[in-house]
């Protein structure tokens, strides 16, 4: 995403269309967005800076920094990092009323269901999109165009579509006369420009690009023994290798607890990644981990990343292609969201995800049954996430206090299984082409 934001960022400003620029971003990502487009485009960004008296052309905006803006602040184009947090922000919304151009990045637009996507819309464009009412009533209309574009892309008989364009666009008679003639790419692009989000909504899907990711693996391992050995072990045994490790853990307090024990146990190389750090502190240790050979004069690259929640959204640990779970979320997004962080473009090796799963501990098994068995979510993106989450988190909770050997929990998690196969199906159908 960034990639691309930088690339539209610099054709807009070769046509003269965005002389300046200011991109909003979570404060945890400011680091990666300063690398990033000084790296990439030769184009530095300035941190913001509420006592400057004059801000520069270009500018990075920590998004609890859009408060302290000056009321008369506005740039050419506008990028919005992680917008999926922000489609409730008042501030933002005024802001992007006075960009000339506006982009909103995303990997989870639905994050907060169907609603967060109608509002993210309204936030990018309120006079295209004033309600989420409105739009709610265009679904119908935009169901039916998608179903056309499919049907022109099948390379249905073109007397047919012309008939069906004819009907459903009687005030267009251009679009019936394309379906005649057989001229299926100009069509798709006329559709696009008038109808649908194609306009607005730009996604990359990952069955279109799939060449460009190496695929994952998840393995279990039902643990006798302390999770502390089990983690020392494995450490140990993938240096061996050559390999480094990403570790994820819920909280701070998780990734202290555990680099105590390895700094204890093991004399391993562990960075550390967590909400109790500054920014440059992240960065470093994040680069530290990156590295895959020392400078002269430095010490040897850490091979083991522990990380907190924190690392899970925006940053790029594809350095690794083993991933140790030490606790799982129960929303699959998030769970999504820490694979994501070696499962990206850029990873040449698959990615394999280790879920220890001690003796007793039936709310991790649960966890593990839901998103494994249930879900298929290790294996690959799930698209309906937080659709499933509405549907069956409830009754997540429920099983995770009466533990996996409920008699209940073996016909629910089949019921879980048949939802995601249709809801899969669901969502492969319903892919509008012209987006």
């Amino acid at each position: 995403k960034t990639i691309e934001a930088g690339l539209i960022g610099i054709r807009l400003a070769a046509l003269g269309r965005a002389r300046s620029v200011a991109v909003v971003a979570p404060r945890a990502l400011v680091g990666q967005w300063l690398a990033e487009f000084y790296r990439r485009f030769a184009r530095p960004l300035t941190l913001f800076d509420a006592e400057l008296e004059e801000l520069p052309q270009d500018v990075l905006i920590p998004a609890d920094d859009l408060d302290f803006l000056p009321a008369d602040f506005q740039r050419e184009l506008l990028i919005v990092d992680e917008a999926h947090h922000y489609y409730d922000d008042e501030a933002l919304k005024v802001l992007a009323g006075r960009s000339g151009a506006v982009l909103f990045l995303t990997a989870t637009p639905s994050l907060g269901g169907e609603e967060s996507l109608f509002r993210l819309l309204n936030q990018l464009d309120p006079w295209r999109y004033p309600d989420a009412d409105a739009l709610k009533a265009k679904g119908g209309e935009w169901a039916q165009v998608a179903d056309l574009a499919r049907r022109v892309e099948s390379g249905e008989n073109e007397k047919t579509l012309e008939r069906e364009f004819q009907k459903a666009f009687p005030g267009e008679a251009d679009l019936a006369q394309l379906a005649a003639k057989g001229e299926s790419e100009e069509l798709l692009q006329r559709l696009v420009d008038r109808h649908g989000l194609g306009r607005s909504l730009i996604r990359n899907r990952r069955a279109r690009l799939h060449d460009l990711f190496s695929g994952r693996d998840v393995v279990s391992y039902e643990l006798e023994d302390d999770l502390g050995l089990f983690l020392i072990d494995h450490l140990r045994e993938l240096k061996s290798q050559g390999k480094k490790v990403l570790v994820m853990v819920e909280s701070t307090e998780d990734v202290n607890r555990w680099a105590r024990l390895l700094n204890e146990k093991t004399t391993l190389s562990v960075a550390r990644f967590d909400e109790t750090m500054s920014l440059l502190e992240r960065d470093r240790q994040a680069a530290w981990f990156n590295r895959v050979v020392a400078a002269p004069g430095e010490e040897e690259p850490a091979s083991v990343l522990l990380c907190s929640e924190v690392g899970g959204e925006g940053r790029n640990f594809q350095v690794a292609h083993h991933l140790i779970l030490l606790d799982l979320p129960r929303h699959p997004d998030k769970l999504e969201q820490r694979i994501g962080r070696l499962d990206r473009i850029g990873q040449t090796e698959r990615v394999i995800v280790h879920v220890p799963l001690p003796q007793g501990d039936d709310r991790r098994a649960v966890r593990f049954a839901w998103l494994h068995d249930g879900l298929n979510a290790f294996a690959r993106p799930l698209a309906e996430g937080q659709i499933a989450y509405e549907e069956f988190g409830e009754e997540l909770k429920e099983f995770e206090k009466r533990g996996i050997d409920h008699e209940e929990f073996g016909s629910w998690l089949q019921r879980v299984r048949l939802w995601t196969e249709k809801a899969q199906e669901r969502a492969e159908q319903s892919v509008d082409p012209l987006i």
